[in-house]
């Protein structure tokens, strides 16, 4: 038995924790470009560094959107 072939439905079950840019994109409704954009001008989420890669989680972008809601019944009001 191969080590992957052991491994492969154990991480299938393993929640995702972190997300790349393109998984947030996605779970945002958003082109990954617009994503890259605005977390460029400071105004996305937040995204930590895993070597090279950078990586959000689902806490971190659900606190930017109500970050954006606020700001936006601010804005409103």
């Amino acid at each position: 038995m191969k080590k992957t072939d052991f491994a492969d439905p154990y991480v299938e079950r393993v929640p995702r924790l972190q997300l790349g840019f393109e998984d947030a994109a996605t779970a945002l409704g958003l082109p990954v470009s617009t994503l890259e954009q605005e977390c460029r001008k400071g105004l996305g989420p937040t995204f930590f560094r895993v070597g090279r890669r950078l990586f959000t989680t689902p806490e971190l972008i659900r606190a930017w959107q109500e970050k954006k809601i606020a700001a936006a019944r601010a804005d409103a009001a």
